[in-house]
């Protein structure tokens, strides 16, 4: 259903305290992303993710609210309208092919092609998919943005996995000479004296 709240991110700057609160005024049940060094944190609403906590030092004023929508075009309008950047001005190029007769089809399909990004462009494909079987798009972002946390999640601990095998090479050129250093020169220095001493004179 278009307008249909979807998820809802609070950045906080205590995620425990905010846990806390909306858990116990909500009666939600939280569960960490298995992101490293990020603290976000997810609640189960209806048998899917439909709210979060996003720990940050400089927490912004008002909550993230996502809504799903079946007019894509009045959605890209409104993110241009209210948006800076480069992806802004990516979405008035199209929205202005649009505007001159392009199919929309084409040009949300050349957004994703010629940026280049893989997020981007895999929402893009998705969006013309939609629109050409004539699905509901608020189902297939809502999927969408599913399957985008779920390989945001896999990546996280594939970098954490491959963290040990990094640290290797500075355990190996860094840690190890400078603990053999502080174990072996005063070793090296009592026996030196110790020699000293037991020489005759």
């Amino acid at each position: 259903m278009a307008g249909e709240l979807v998820h809802y991110e609070l950045q906080a700057a205590n995620a425990d305290r905010a846990q806390q609160f909306w858990g116990g005024l909500f009666g939600w049940q939280f569960q960490g992303s298995g992101m490293p060094d990020v603290d976000y944190r997810m609640a189960q609403i209806d048998d899917r993710s439909g709210a979060a906590i996003f720990q940050t030092e400089e927490p912004k004023g008002h909550p993230n609210v996502y809504l799903s929508t079946d007019d894509i075009d009045a959605s890209l309008a409104k993110v241009a309208e209210q948006s800076e950047g480069p992806l802004a001005e990516e979405i008035r190029r199209a929205l202005h092919e649009i505007a001159l007769g392009r199919p929309a089809e084409d040009a949300i399909g050349d957004l994703g092609a010629r940026n280049g990004a893989p997020e981007l462009k895999r929402l893009t494909e998705n969006i013309v998919q939609a629109e050409r079987m004539g699905i509901s798009i608020a189902d297939t972002l809502r999927q969408l943005a599913h399957d985008s946390r779920i390989r945001r999640r896999q990546r996280a601990e594939e970098m954490a996995r491959k963290a040990p095998i990094k640290m290797v090479p500075v355990l190996i050129f860094c840690v190890l000479p400078a603990l053999g250093i502080v174990v072996m020169v005063p070793a090296a220095i009592l026996l030196v004296h110790t020699l000293a001493q037991a020489s005759p004179t």
